[in-house]
């Protein structure tokens, strides 16, 4: 069984590396898995008013195209 799976990197993020975001994306089975790096983002999305909504419209985005549309298919 596979599951689609979602690896979301903040590249401005101090804490957790786009590098090990990237390793851990490509160490995934099979190609049901998605990489989004989202630029300029922190880890706590610290002073950045608009940040959380960038990344729940990504995640939204995501989960439709590729769970809610897979599971028609």
């Amino acid at each position: 069984m596979q599951a689609p799976t979602l690896v979301m990197s903040l590249l401005a993020d101090q804490a957790a590396f786009a590098e090990d975001s990237r390793l851990m994306w490509q160490a995934l089975p099979g190609d049901r898995a998605d990489l989004i790096e989202m630029r300029g983002l922190n880890h706590y999305l610290v002073d950045q008013p608009d940040g959380l909504a960038d990344v729940v419209g990504r995640l939204t985005r995501w989960i439709h195209s590729t769970v809610l549309e897979g599971a028609r298919a």
